[in-house]
């Protein structure tokens, strides 16, 4: 009932302006042109605003951000006003799960995912009362692993010091199973505890 309720939120939003619907979370998407004075933006937050005033749904402001995507050094400021409330434009954000940052590279959520990696898979070596390498390598491909191949597919590293980080966690787990002491990664990635699903 309530995306029948919100559904219509998204034909009040002029030809220049993209806007994309998930659960009760709005985006809209522009490109910019620097040399406009961002009025049709304003424009369009005018009309997201009329349309919640008519339907009753507040607006959560402090959940709203600006973020410009751009390859310049600097991004161009733009100062949105959505309801008398300054939007604040960030360098990066969240969306639903993934940090994106204003040059599209991924490092700032690749670093956080892969010291949460570490972490956990800490845990597991220090938690788990067995030392059968099949149990923790299970427990590391339940836990660890689902961290490390969320949403991937949009951030996927590119560059060679990004891969080395994310494949450090399963190096420095596997050199504590009792099975791989000694071996070198590559030697330790052909045993069959490496087909666990």
């Amino acid at each position: 009932m309530f995306l029948l309720y919100i559904n219509d939120v998204t034909d009040i939003f002029s030809s220049t302006c993209a806007s994309k619907l998930y659960a009760d979370d709005i985006k809209l998407y522009s490109v910019l042109d620097p040399s406009l004075d961002y009025s049709y933006l304003h424009s369009n937050l005018n009309e997201l605003q009329q349309w919640s005033d008519r339907w009753q749904l507040n607006i959560s402001y402090k959940k709203c951000k600006v973020l410009c995507f751009s390859n310049q050094k600097k991004s161009p400021q733009i100062d949105l006003i959505l309801d008398n409330s300054m939007i604040p434009q960030v360098d990066s954000v969240r969306d639903l799960g993934v940090i994106m940052d204003n040059r599209l590279r991924f490092d700032i959520h690749i670093n956080q995912i892969v010291t949460r990696a570490h972490r956990l898979a800490n845990l597991i070596n220090k938690c788990f009362t067995s030392r059968d390498s099949c149990t923790l390598m299970r427990a590391f491909v339940t836990y660890v692993r689902p961290l490390l191949e969320y949403a991937s597919c949009v951030w996927s590293p590119y560059s060679i010091g990004q891969v080395t980080k994310i494949q450090a966690v399963q190096r420095r787990f596997t050199k504590h199973l009792f099975c791989c002491s000694g071996l070198q990664y590559s030697a330790r990635l052909t045993k069959p505890i490496f087909a666990i699903k």
